[in-house]
């Protein structure tokens, strides 16, 4: 099946810098899945997906308009020290504090300097005018339940652990039987 509106894709990634430095990857964990169209991942990176089949590979690099923005300087902002109390600063801590734009929101703070009396932070993503290069592997597409489409939640796990119980004492793993031994407690 082809990613379209609507589906669940689960795809692993590795994401470098300019310089092909890894910066994260799904590799040795679980695959990561979303439902296509639905905002719910970067979107230059759901559209990349977009069309793509199971097995699929593919490199793309997501500029910043469609990863975490550019930077924007009017997201730099001092603090009285004061506004800490006696709470330890330093470089690179990060702290959540609430949006100005949306009092119900909260936005991850970093410090990135400090003198006596005051304390600048950023609250720019950490990833915010880079160029994302990513290399992609699509595992699985599939229809999207229509809970799944209300209430935006995935309810299958990740299908590179396709584990399935059949008859209540056979799991079937990666298309092979094996016999389990139910114990209750």
């Amino acid at each position: 099946m082809q990613a379209k509106n609507n589906t669940v894709v689960w795809f692993h990634y590795v994401l470098k810098d300019d310089n092909a430095s890894v910066i994260d990857s799904s590799e040795e964990g679980e695959a990561v899945s979303f439902i296509l169209g639905h905002n719910q991942i970067l979107q230059g990176l759901e559209d990349s997906i977009r069309e793509k089949k199971p097995g699929e590979g593919f490199s793309v690099t997501i500029p910043p308009e469609k990863a975490y923005g550019l930077r924007d300087d009017s997201k730099i902002k001092i603090l009285d020290r004061a506004f800490f109390g006696e709470e330890t600063v330093f470089i690179g801590m990060q702290f959540n504090m609430r949006s100005e734009a949306d009092s119900l929101q909260y936005e991850t703070m970093i410090v990135i300097d400090i003198t006596q009396d005051k304390v600048t932070i950023d609250s720019n993503h950490v990833m915010a005018g880079a160029r994302l290069n990513f290399e992609i592997r699509v595992i699985d597409v599939r229809p999207a339940t229509a809970s799944e489409i209300s209430t935006g939640n995935i309810e299958a796990k990740d299908p590179d652990i396709d584990m399935k119980i059949n008859d209540g004492n056979t799991i079937k793993e990666d298309n092979q039987e094996k016999k389990i031994k139910l114990i209750s407690c």
